[in-house]
């Protein structure tokens, strides 16, 4: 792989992100907000495996590609629903707890991702962590049923 593969692999989560970005621009509003996270969300789960089976370099560029992508709505959605029903009063404090919750939860994910990497091998650790985002998908959609029936107008 080397150096040049190394900076691919390290940019193309951005060039997702950037294309994920560009999508949501060119969609507009999108009204089943909540759909469209559980739908990135899935499709983020898939990538992960997809990066855990790759057996060639293009392949996890794609999945990491994706990663990026399906992050960059799931992000933009969660944030736009929080402003939106969040109140007046409170949009502040709703926004720097949700900052501060990703931040928290991706270092926290990143540590237990190296940890699962040690114990399994990073393939395993990969499909590992897209079976834990499947089950907590599944959780969460039937926990809360009202976020996949959300829709903003």
């Amino acid at each position: 792989m080397g150096a040049t593969g190394l900076g691919t692999l390290y940019a193309a989560p951005a060039v997702g992100s950037l294309l994920g970005s560009t999508a949501l621009l060119m969609a507009g509003d999108i009204r089943r907000k909540g759909v469209s996270v559980v739908v990135a969300a899935l499709f983020f789960a898939a990538s992960l495996a997809l990066l855990g089976i790759s057996k060639w370099f293009w392949m996890a560029a794609a999945a990491v590609i994706v990663l990026g992508f399906t992050d960059a709505i799931s992000v933009t959605m969660r944030r736009t629903v929080v402003q939106l029903l969040a109140p007046d009063g409170m949009l502040g404090r709703a926004s720097s707890l949700i900052t501060v919750f990703s931040q928290t939860t991706n270092a926290l994910g990143a540590l237990l991702a190296g940890a699962a990497a040690q114990l399994f091998g990073a393939p395993n650790a990969l499909l590992l962590g897209s079976g834990l985002c499947l089950i907590m998908i599944i959780g969460i959609n039937r926990a809360i049923p009202q976020l996949w029936r959300y829709r903003s107008y």
